[in-house]
């Protein structure tokens, strides 16, 4: 049930525009979704994180080091849409835990 309540939900963020009723969901395969990322025009971001739900869709999270982010969800039929964009992207020191090594 989890596995299609999180396919759901990533199918529902793949549907709504972005930045209100007027926007557009960009919707490419994965290899053009990437080369549209680092094009000058998207101001050349890059993939700084990633993560696999239960539904084998990847949330990746791109960005040009300067503030500006995309999030992007890949499904596994290789399909891949922007969730949400923006600027001021912070970039956190890592938390490790446990016991060191």
């Amino acid at each position: 049930m989890k596995a299609l309540t999180t396919a759901a939900a990533l199918a529902l963020m793949c549907a709504v525009p972005i930045g209100g009723a007027s926007a557009q969901t960009v919707c490419k395969g994965r290899a053009e979704m990437v080369t549209w990322l680092l094009s000058a025009a998207q101001g050349r971001q890059q993939q700084q994180v990633f993560g696999l739900n239960g539904a084998g869709a990847v949330l990746e999270l791109y960005s040009n080091g300067a503030g500006r982010w995309t999030a992007v969800a890949s499904m596994p039929n290789g399909r891949s849409c922007v969730v949400d964009s923006g600027e001021g992207l912070t970039v956190l020191k890592p938390v490790i835990f446990g016991e060191p090594a």
